[in-house]
């Protein structure tokens, strides 16, 4: 019952903050972009069809500021289209520019602030403007068709709930976190314009899944064994592999469960009758006697922690006194 109720509480904590209506990431304090200013992320393969989808790839302003740095774009980050790469005879530079417009419209729609208009209007713009410059493989000019967000506040299709729901990320064994992102990139372009702080959540939470691979060893360490004990974290750290740092990971994969968790929750909130209510329930639990996978993998979690500050404890204290036959007796 203890992790039940913990587990509510950072739901109904996380929920909190989903209705915060927190701001996106980006957010220029100026209508002048520079050329080293972040405007987007995507995938390395991209598909105009599905152009909300984020990536490890970034797209800045000065990226798109010439053909000749868009080609530069696509030839560095390995950009494919179709499966086809830069040096294809029939790669679609104009689906490319495609993609990048979809998603810059889109982000302008969505846009909640005038910094945030400001900035995607520029983004949109620019793209408009050298897409006559390049041709497709048919050797004409692309040419930019309009695009239309995805649905708002009408809820999903009955075939894409199936989708996010078959993507449900968390399990009683490990943390995956390429689990958790092929959910958020499921469920984010289902969410439409009552979906700006559930996307906010999200960008937290892959905000800490970055931070959490950076304290390890290999720097992209992406799965977590819940079977691992404190000596087993400790091999996969970076750094000096202290009880600091394995607090430091342990705090960031809290989060990361916790905020997936109040994903989910948003989810089952705003789908209603649409979704199968066991496999939900699996994940964060109801409210009769269940705490789901979410409340199984923190309390791992806290065991580890304990683990780790008993270690942290042992550590502080210093090696044990020798018996000094000098001071015996005083």
């Amino acid at each position: 019952m203890v992790m039940q109720v913990q587990l509510h509480k950072v739901i109904d904590e996380a929920n909190q903050s989903l209705d915060a209506g927190l701001g996106k990431t980006y957010q220029p304090t100026t209508p002048t972009l520079q050329d080293g200013q972040v405007l987007d992320t995507f995938p390395n393969a991209l598909d105009p069809k599905n152009y909300t989808v984020d990536g490890p790839v970034k797209l800045t302003y000065g990226d798109i500021k010439s053909p000749q740095g868009l080609n530069a774009w696509i030839s560095s980050n390995s950009i494919s289209v179709g499966g086809r790469m830069i040096n294809h005879p029939q790669f679609d530079f104009c689906a490319v520019m495609q993609t990048i417009h979809n998603k810059a419209k889109w982000h302008l729609s969505r846009a909640t602030d005038d910094n945030q208009k400001s900035m995607f209007n520029l983004y949109v713009q620019q793209v408009e403007k050298i897409a006559p410059s390049i041709a497709g493989p048919d050797g004409k000019a692309c040419s930019l068709s309009g695009v239309t967000s995805p649905s708002a506040g009408e809820g999903a299709g009955k075939s894409d709930i199936n989708q996010v729901m078959g993507a449900l990320p968390l399990r009683p064994t490990d943390i995956d976190f390429n689990r958790i992102t092929d959910f958020f990139n499921l469920y984010k372009p289902l969410l439409g314009d009552r979906g700006a702080s559930a996307i906010s959540a999200m960008d937290k939470v892959t905000e800490s899944m970055n931070t959490a691979k950076g304290l390890t060893e290999s720097g992209n360490m992406d799965n977590f064994p819940l079977s691992a004990n404190i000596q087993q974290i400790g091999t996969w750290l970076g750094g000096n592999k202290g009880q600091t740092e394995a607090l430091g990971l342990i705090a960031q994969l809290k989060y990361i469960v916790s905020g997936t968790a109040a994903v989910i929750s948003h989810l089952k909130n705003g789908q209603g009758q649409q979704l199968n209510q066991s496999a939900i329930d699996a994940q964060v639990g109801n409210q009769a006697n269940d705490q789901g996978f979410a409340g199984n993998n923190l309390n791992h979690l806290q065991v580890w922690e304990n683990q780790a500050r008993s270690q942290n404890a042992a550590y502080n204290a210093g090696p044990p006194k020798q018996d000094d036959p000098k001071t015996r007796g005083l």
